[in-house]
């Protein structure tokens, strides 16, 4: 699913899983099964979301409004780029690492299951310790059953990403 602020990750893991399936159809003719592995949040066991990554996050974001053009900022304002940033904290904190699993041994699990058995199953959606409540779970697994005006609406309330900060110059939107 689309996250605002979060477009890098979200482009690389739709790329991972269409070169897997598309692995999976070509490899197809030599009887290789071709499984992909689906995490969901294990931030906790991969400090990948930790205070560090944060506090590295705000430093490239201040640094990129150092060097924004005018137009840049007078259309963003700097209330909006730390509006994202605080909301992707928030996410994490609030949803994120409060449901996130200590251990990656799940994965482990799967991978292993993927390699050895003669049967491997082609999706293995991990969850990462998070509950079907978990918006964003619930969003990776129904995402793609969803009318895009029902997911959109359900991101942007989620996010906020379809408005500027109550502060910023540019309200029209």
């Amino acid at each position: 699913y689309p996250c605002p602020a979060d477009s890098v990750y979200h482009v690389t893991k739709h790329g991972l899983e269409t070169l897997t399936d598309s692995l999976r159809l070509e490899m197809n003719k030599f009887q290789v099964k071709v499984s992909i592995v689906e995490p969901g949040n294990f931030s906790l066991a991969t400090a990948c979301q930790d205070e560090n990554n944060f506090k590295r996050y705000q430093s490239e974001a201040d640094e990129m409004w150092e060097k924004a053009s005018d137009d840049v900022r007078e259309t963003y304002a700097r209330d909006y780029l730390q509006s994202m940033l605080t909301t992707q904290r928030n996410v994490v904190h609030a949803i994120g690492i409060r449901r996130s699993a200590a251990s990656t041994d799940d994965c482990i699990d799967a991978l292993v299951h993927a390699l050895c058995s003669q049967q491997p199953r082609t999706r293995y959606l991990v969850d990462g310790g998070a509950s079907f409540m978990c918006p964003p779970v619930t969003i990776a697994r129904y995402y793609g059953y969803l009318p895009t005006w029902l997911s959109d609406w359900i991101i942007m309330k989620w996010t906020k990403c379809d408005r500027f900060p109550k502060s910023s110059k540019n309200k029209s939107n």
